[in-house]
Protein backbone atom coordinates (compact mmCIF):
# COMPACT_ATOMS: atom_id res chain seq x y z
CA UNK A 1 0.00 0.00 0.00
CA UNK A 2 1.47 3.66 -1.15
CA UNK A 3 1.11 6.42 0.73
CA UNK A 4 -0.28 9.30 -0.82
CA UNK A 5 -1.22 13.06 0.19
CA UNK A 6 -4.69 13.61 0.69
CA UNK A 7 -5.94 16.85 -1.90
CA UNK A 8 -8.74 17.77 0.23
CA UNK A 9 -9.99 21.33 -0.45
CA UNK A 10 -7.34 23.79 2.22
CA UNK A 11 -7.67 27.76 1.80
CA UNK A 12 -4.02 28.43 2.17
CA UNK A 13 -3.04 25.89 0.01
CA UNK A 14 -1.13 28.32 -2.00
CA UNK A 15 0.25 30.31 0.85
CA UNK A 16 1.91 26.68 1.73
CA UNK A 17 3.47 26.02 -1.70
CA UNK A 18 4.59 29.41 -1.76
CA UNK A 19 6.13 29.35 1.71
CA UNK A 20 7.69 25.72 0.75
CA UNK A 21 9.22 26.97 -2.75
CA UNK A 22 10.47 30.37 -0.80
CA UNK A 23 12.45 28.38 1.72
CA UNK A 24 14.62 26.42 -0.87
CA UNK A 25 17.30 27.59 -1.20
CA UNK A 26 17.55 27.64 -5.16
CA UNK A 27 14.69 30.16 -4.86
CA UNK A 28 16.79 32.66 -2.65
CA UNK A 29 19.43 33.63 -5.62
CA UNK A 30 18.73 36.74 -7.52
CA UNK A 31 19.19 34.76 -10.98
CA UNK A 32 14.86 34.48 -10.82
CA UNK A 33 15.10 38.65 -10.90
CA UNK A 34 15.66 40.58 -13.86
CA UNK A 35 18.69 42.23 -13.15
CA UNK A 36 17.75 46.20 -13.27
CA UNK A 37 19.89 48.99 -15.00
CA UNK A 38 20.12 52.55 -14.05
CA UNK A 39 19.49 54.54 -15.95
CA UNK A 40 17.81 53.11 -18.40
CA UNK A 41 18.85 54.41 -22.14
CA UNK A 42 18.17 54.63 -25.29
CA UNK A 43 20.74 54.55 -27.93
CA UNK A 44 19.84 55.76 -31.85
CA UNK A 45 21.85 55.55 -34.97
CA UNK A 46 21.45 57.70 -37.97
CA UNK A 47 23.73 59.00 -40.39
CA UNK A 48 25.49 61.59 -38.73
CA UNK A 49 25.75 60.86 -34.85
CA UNK A 50 24.93 58.30 -31.94
CA UNK A 51 22.26 59.58 -29.77
CA UNK A 52 21.82 58.14 -25.83
CA UNK A 53 18.89 59.07 -24.54
CA UNK A 54 19.22 58.38 -20.29
CA UNK A 55 16.52 58.50 -18.25
CA UNK A 56 17.71 60.42 -14.86
CA UNK A 57 15.03 61.75 -12.58
CA UNK A 58 15.56 63.83 -9.66
CA UNK A 59 18.93 64.49 -11.06
CA UNK A 60 20.46 68.04 -11.90
CA UNK A 61 22.86 68.86 -14.29
CA UNK A 62 25.61 69.10 -11.21
CA UNK A 63 24.52 65.93 -10.44
CA UNK A 64 25.39 64.11 -13.46
CA UNK A 65 28.96 63.18 -14.95
CA UNK A 66 29.59 62.43 -18.13
CA UNK A 67 33.53 61.39 -19.56
CA UNK A 68 34.50 60.09 -22.85
CA UNK A 69 38.23 58.03 -22.80
CA UNK A 70 39.57 55.96 -25.52
CA UNK A 71 36.58 53.65 -26.87
CA UNK A 72 34.33 54.25 -23.51
CA UNK A 73 31.39 56.61 -22.60
CA UNK A 74 30.66 56.63 -18.46
CA UNK A 75 27.83 58.73 -17.47
CA UNK A 76 28.14 58.56 -13.68
CA UNK A 77 26.51 60.11 -10.63
CA UNK A 78 27.20 60.03 -6.84
CA UNK A 79 24.13 62.13 -4.87
CA UNK A 80 24.25 62.65 -1.08
CA UNK A 81 21.64 64.60 0.85
CA UNK A 82 21.35 65.15 4.34
CA UNK A 83 18.23 66.64 5.99
CA UNK A 84 17.83 67.96 9.49
CA UNK A 85 14.32 68.90 11.11
CA UNK A 86 13.52 70.15 14.61
CA UNK A 87 10.08 70.77 15.55
CA UNK A 88 8.25 70.71 19.26
CA UNK A 89 10.54 68.27 21.54
CA UNK A 90 11.90 65.86 18.28
CA UNK A 91 14.76 66.09 16.50
CA UNK A 92 14.18 64.26 12.61
CA UNK A 93 17.59 63.49 10.71
CA UNK A 94 17.12 61.65 7.08
CA UNK A 95 20.25 61.23 4.87
CA UNK A 96 20.11 59.71 1.65
CA UNK A 97 22.81 58.52 -0.44
CA UNK A 98 22.19 57.14 -4.04
CA UNK A 99 24.61 56.75 -6.94
CA UNK A 100 25.27 54.99 -10.20
CA UNK A 101 27.47 54.32 -12.99
CA UNK A 102 27.31 52.92 -16.87
CA UNK A 103 30.28 52.46 -19.10
CA UNK A 104 29.45 52.29 -23.04
CA UNK A 105 31.85 51.34 -25.39
CA UNK A 106 31.59 53.52 -28.58
CA UNK A 107 32.69 52.65 -32.15
CA UNK A 108 35.64 54.15 -33.78
CA UNK A 109 34.82 56.97 -36.13
CA UNK A 110 33.61 59.45 -33.70
CA UNK A 111 34.62 62.92 -32.94
CA UNK A 112 35.43 63.45 -29.29
CA UNK A 113 35.84 66.96 -29.20
CA UNK A 114 32.15 67.56 -30.38
CA UNK A 115 30.28 65.47 -27.90
CA UNK A 116 27.42 67.16 -26.57
CA UNK A 117 24.77 66.65 -23.69
CA UNK A 118 21.51 68.19 -22.65
CA UNK A 119 19.08 67.44 -19.22
CA UNK A 120 15.04 68.37 -19.79
CA UNK A 121 12.92 67.10 -17.76
CA UNK A 122 14.25 64.31 -16.19
CA UNK A 123 15.96 63.10 -20.31
CA UNK A 124 19.93 63.08 -20.29
CA UNK A 125 20.42 63.28 -24.44
CA UNK A 126 24.42 62.68 -25.38
CA UNK A 127 25.13 63.40 -29.14
CA UNK A 128 27.73 62.00 -30.07
CA UNK A 129 28.85 62.93 -34.19
CA UNK A 130 30.39 60.51 -36.36
CA UNK A 131 33.46 62.04 -37.92
CA UNK A 132 32.70 62.44 -41.90
CA UNK A 133 34.03 59.67 -43.77
CA UNK A 134 37.21 60.36 -46.05
CA UNK A 135 36.64 60.09 -49.67
CA UNK A 136 38.24 57.45 -51.57
CA UNK A 137 41.16 59.10 -53.17
CA UNK A 138 43.05 57.71 -56.48
CA UNK A 139 46.47 56.91 -56.43
CA UNK A 140 48.72 56.94 -59.59
CA UNK A 141 50.91 54.33 -60.18
CA UNK A 142 54.24 55.06 -61.28
CA UNK A 143 56.57 52.53 -63.12
CA UNK A 144 60.32 53.11 -64.39
CA UNK A 145 60.50 52.60 -67.95
CA UNK A 146 63.95 51.39 -68.06
CA UNK A 147 63.76 50.35 -71.72
CA UNK A 148 64.58 54.11 -73.13
CA UNK A 149 67.84 54.08 -71.25
CA UNK A 150 69.01 50.71 -72.77
CA UNK A 151 70.20 50.39 -76.10
CA UNK A 152 70.21 47.43 -78.51
CA UNK A 153 72.99 46.54 -80.21
CA UNK A 154 73.10 43.95 -82.79
CA UNK A 155 75.81 41.83 -83.49
CA UNK A 156 76.95 41.24 -87.22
Amino acid sequence: MSLMRRRDFWPFELLDEFLEDFWRPTNLTLLKFPRLQFPRLDIKEDEKSYTIIAEVPGYSKEDLNIEVKDDTLTISSEQKEEKEEKKEGYILRERTQRSFCRVLRIPEGITHKDISAHLDKGLLTITIPKKEPIPAKKIEIKTSDTSKNVEVKEEK
